[in-house]
């Protein structure tokens, strides 16, 4: 295989439906066949496109690695606050993904999409009240980050009960190992 040229290789960082529109001396963008400068002057800048092209062929190279690698039972999980709206959680649900939901508005949109409770994972640091109310109705897991967030738990079951939906959501404890990492005090987690 010969070398790319600077123009394929700048190509490889945009998705994978996107193609070079050539046409009489002038060239265009598109995505999905969308031509990029129609879709701006329609919808004006900054536009922000997800090509649903991209985000299977990225979905088949996890679940394939997985497979070739772990011979275990997986999972995969989208991280609803890298961008979730009604949409993308359809794909999730399309998908047979889980979906980490950090509060109460984005698992308002994974129950939007028909998720099953099973697969709408709860998970993020200060969680408000409404945020486990919300998971203790609607998910099938929670991740409990301190033991105050496990007591606030356990306040809302005693007040309100299981959930209409299978009874109690599954915990899993977040720990803290001790483990000191010498970084900026703004950034460190976990200490």
């Amino acid at each position: 295989m010969g070398k790319i040229s600077l123009l394929e290789e700048r190509l490889m960082l945009f998705p994978v439906s996107t193609r070079l529109l050539e046409e009489k001396g002038s060239a265009s963008l598109s995505i999905s066949g969308l031509d990029l400068a129609t879709l701006a002057d329609q919808y004006g800048t900054p536009l922000y496109l997800y090509d649903a092209s991209t985000l299977d062929f990225a979905l088949d190279e996890y679940r394939t690695a997985l497979q070739r690698y772990y011979p275990g039972e997986s999972g995969l999980t989208y991280a609803g606050k890298a961008f979730l709206c009604l949409a993308m959680a359809q794909w999730v649900e399309r998908k047979g993904l889980w979906v980490d939901c950090t509060g109460v508005g984005e698992i308002a949109i994974a129950v939007a999409a028909g998720i099953p409770y099973q697969r709408i994972l709860v998970h993020g640091v200060n969680k408000s009240q409404a945020d486990l109310n919300a998971a203790r109705t609607f998910a099938g897991t929670i991740v409990v980050d301190n033991l105050v967030e496990l007591g606030s738990i356990e306040k809302s079951y005693a007040v309100h009960g299981r959930n209409r939906v299978e009874g109690f959501p599954n915990l899993w404890l977040r720990l803290r190992p001790g483990v000191a990492v010498d970084t900026h005090a703004h950034i460190q987690t976990g200490q």
